[in-house]
């Protein structure tokens, strides 16, 4: 049996082997920046052709049936390290055997499926792993228009798709991992691999700057702040919250273009007027401070409070409380 016979015989897998093949082994040539994630293999002759890691992000996981137009009946909302991988392959295996290379090895983990499906043919299918519902299934966790991606890009010779999400307990925090493959044309499969290290944000532990709050803007329209802090209970931004507001500012002035809403947000502690109140005179607060202290102009920022009724954690546990109570920018279009 020859090298690349022997290659194909070989599963894609997880911490527990070692990566199979080397990239030099095989003339790989990926991205610039861009590698595997330790947690888990390419399919031998895989080039990334995108990548990208937030150190701290929201994400998605589509897990129900389709219900309506462009709407999903089941989503796992996460926040954690997001690494997203995006292979190309180009040869005489099909996407059945991606698929499966993928699906065996996320089984042999340890994994436990969340959801998945597998549509050998070209199709349009809403069920899980069919085309209509993985276009359906990005659309919460969209990729930059400009990164090449082809997992929704139809050629004449396209042929079907699959889906698979599974999901690790670990002590350290659990993983989850996304995968999509679809058969792009009859010689080239592309996979799109999601993995998300769930962790809540400590503060002091992530730092914001403008480059992570264009990239948020960019892709979600929004950008949650938890470097923002104020006195308790009242709209009095304390000083420790300088490089927060300095990096908002910069980024600003960075895109003359662009207004935002400066939204802010509490837990449930307390009424719901009283919360309103208190989150839109903090709002309020950041406004003037980015005004005064930053010469950003008025018009451009608009302070808005909501209070707690845009959660991004349950309100049952004090870690979740403390997610919840931030400040928010979103694009104003």
């Amino acid at each position: 049996m020859d090298f690349k016979s022997i290659s194909y015989s070989l599963s894609l897998t997880f911490l527990f082997l070692l990566q199979f093949l080397g990239h030099s082994a095989l003339g790989q040539i990926d991205k610039t920046g861009c590698k595997d994630h330790p947690l888990i293999t390419r399919f031998p002759q895989s080039q990334i052709k995108w990548c990208e890691t937030q150190n701290f992000s929201s994400y998605h996981v589509a897990v129900g049936k389709v219900s309506g137009y462009r709407k999903i009946d089941k989503w796992i909302d996460l926040e954690g390290k997001v690494t997203r991988l995006y292979y190309e392959y180009e040869g005489s295996a099909t996407m059945s055997e991606v698929y499966q290379n993928y699906r065996n090895a996320i089984q042999r983990a340890g994994f436990s499926s969340l959801a998945q499906g597998f549509k050998p043919q070209r199709n349009v299918s809403k069920e899980v792993g069919g085309s209509s519902w993985i276009a359906t299934a990005y659309i919460k966790n969209p990729v930059p228009t400009n990164s090449g991606v082809m997992l929704f890009h139809g050629t004449s010779s396209a042929g079907g798709k699959g889906y698979i999400a599974a999901k690790l307990e670990r002590a350290s925090g659990n993983v989850y991992v996304v995968v999509a493959v679809y058969q792009h044309t009859s010689t080239e499969v592309v996979v799109l691999v999601d993995i998300i290290e769930e962790e809540a944000l400590e503060d002091g532990k992530i730092d914001v700057d403008p480059d992570y709050i264009a990239k948020q803007i960019e892709q979600f329209g929004t950008v949650s702040l938890y470097g923002i802090y104020f006195d308790f209970d009242k709209a009095t931004i304390q000083q420790e919250s300088g490089p927060a507001l300095q990096a908002v500012a910069e980024y600003l002035k960075a895109e003359p273009s662009i207004k935002l809403y400066i939204i802010g947000h509490t837990d449930m502690k307390g009424s719901l007027p009283y919360n309103l109140g208190l989150s839109e005179k903090r709002a309020q607060a950041v406004v003037e401070a980015l005004v005064t202290q930053h010469q950003i102009k008025r018009d451009r920022i608009e302070g808005k409070g909501v209070g707690p009724l845009s959660p991004k954690s349950t309100n049952r546990t004090e870690e979740g409380r403390r997610l919840n109570r931030r400040v928010e920018l979103v694009e104003k279009r």
